[in-house]
């Protein structure tokens, strides 16, 4: 019989009673998956075959040595991708040599991404060397021929600038945000006359460097980035406005439907320096086609329209920051072409003069070039 004198004590040890059972429950829980865990654990050990090994010391050390070797390994990785993004100045978190320490990796995770501004212009590439050994040229033999053909521009400042690359005050190798290369004809009388659809695809290969007076060479991700550029001629009905053809710049041919799409952006881009390799097809509904390639008598370069990424950095011997503005007038790019239609010549940039064309050759597109007759 509960009495009121009783009361507070019987109720004490009812909410202690009714505690043990909530503590219980966890417990039996808990006890349950050891169960299940012991249970699992016995059936696995007995589905191995052959002698059951139990780790030694040297084992565990092993193991541990391994860990912390890919973990310093994936921390100087991650220094190295910081370090191009850079342009080759190296973090101060960022070891050389040793081990790092893992009491700074949360300050080494927080570091973000350079600032870029981005730079369209054109640029010219060579077809034909310029001295014993020179890389920085497309072979348009072998482009004509339909192969596949590997270029890389020299780490030379002064014919980055005069191939317009990089500015005067421009000291680093820009990012490499997207590159369009067209291809000229040797004979433009027939261009209007069928639809042609032109793609010339430029992949980035091997390695980049990311500085013109720098020797350390980047090894870039396997997913390396293709820029595919897609334009047409004799197009009737250009679902954008037509743009002017870059080699038309002192003659009349026809304009270029250009229907290039955005590429995938590389998780690391190039930069300027890195090694290209270029490929083209040309077809006419489900008809492949040959280029008409052109032959060339005198300098010959192919115009590219590159948009660059580039960080505001300061010059070497300037107090300012590497922000240019361009003459956007004709191309677009600070593009220094002057016709030369006076007689046979062709014009040569870096002089700025027109020159006869050589012998058997005729001045061709308002003289950038001279065409061997055939």
């Amino acid at each position: 019989m509960l009495i009121c004198e009783n009361l507070e004590g019987t109720l004490a040890e009812f909410f202690t009673l009714r505690e043990s059972i909530f503590d219980f429950q966890f417990d039996l829980v808990d006890a349950l998956t050891n169960v299940i865990r012991g249970n699992i654990a016995q059936k696995l050990a007995s589905s191995i075959k052959g002698k059951n090994k139990v780790l030694d010391v040297y084992d565990l050390i092993r193991g541990f040595f391994m860990k912390h070797y890919r973990l310093q390994s994936n921390i100087y990785l991650y220094c190295n991708i910081l370090q191009y993004k850079y342009h080759g100045k190296r973090n101060k978190l960022c070891p050389t040599s040793g081990f790092f320490d893992y009491n700074k990796l949360d300050r080494l995770t927080e570091i973000k991404d350079p600032q870029y501004y981005k730079q369209d212009r054109y640029v010219f590439i060579p077809t034909s060397p310029e001295h014993p050994g020179d890389s920085g040229y497309i072979n348009l033999p072998s482009l004509a021929a339909g192969n596949q053909v590997t270029f890389q521009l020299p780490r030379n400042r002064t014919w980055l600038m005069e191939n317009k690359w990089v500015a005067y005050d421009e000291v680093i190798a820009p990012f490499v945000n997207s590159i369009k290369i067209y291809l000229p004809l040797g004979d433009y009388k027939d261009a209007q006359k069928q639809h042609t659809l032109t793609t010339t695809t430029i992949t980035n290969d091997l390695g980049s460097f990311s500085h013109h007076n720098k020797d350390v060479r980047y090894i870039l991700p396997s997913n390396r980035g293709s820029y595919i550029t897609t334009y047409e001629e004799g197009h009737r009905n250009c679902p954008e406005e037509e743009m002017a053809d870059p080699y038309g710049l002192c003659d009349r041919i026809p304009k270029l439907c250009d229907s290039t799409t955005q590429a995938v952006t590389p998780i690391l881009r190039p930069t300027i320096l890195s090694t290209w390799k270029l490929s083209y097809s040309i077809t006419s509904g489900s008809r492949r086609l040959k280029w008409i390639a052109p032959k060339p008598a005198s300098k010959l370069y192919l115009i590219a329209k590159v948009s660059l990424l580039m960080t505001r950095v300061v010059a070497h011997e300037k107090n300012i920051t590497c922000k240019f503005e361009y003459d956007t007038r004709s191309l677009g790019g600070n593009y220094a072409v002057t016709c030369c239609r006076e007689g046979n010549q062709h014009f040569i940039r870096w002089k700025n003069i027109c020159v006869d064309c050589p012998k058997k050759s005729t001045s061709h597109l308002g003289g950038y070039y001279c065409e061997r007759n055939e």
